[in-house]
């Protein structure tokens, strides 16, 4: 049995959508990169990647997505740096330098935390 070609047009029209929609959170996520909210960008790129094998398989949007970790890394290892949560710091400044081991601002900001958790525990 042949399938109707309202269903085939249907289908097509739905893979198109889908598409789009994963164009369009790519364009999203680049932008909230460029606005500085990698937090948001992550997001959008984790929702591309689940949902596009396309996306899956190429590397350079597999490095764009490392970045973008990296960087959220970073900001969540600042933020607990601020609030004096030297475990929390630490944990993600390593976490962040396991993906990018050259990264020097997240070897000098658990450097500080490592300090600040050694001045802590004298205190």
């Amino acid at each position: 049995m042949k399938p109707h070609i309202s269903t085939l047009a249907l289908i097509a029209v739905l893979a198109l959508a889908t598409g789009c929609r994963t164009e369009s959170y790519v364009r999203r996520g680049d932008a909230a990169f460029a606005a500085g909210r990698p937090e948001e960008a992550l997001q959008y790129y984790e929702r591309v990647y689940r949902s596009s094998s396309k996306y899956r398989a190429d590397p350079g949007f597999g490095s764009k997505m490392k970045q973008t970790r990296v960087q959220v890394l970073l900001l969540h290892g600042r933020r607990a740096l601020n609030s004096k949560q030297w475990d929390a710091a630490m944990a993600k400044l390593e976490e962040a330098l396991q993906l990018d081991p050259s990264l020097g601002s997240a070897r000098q900001l658990l450097a500080e935390a490592k300090q600040g958790a050694a001045d802590a525990a004298l205190a």
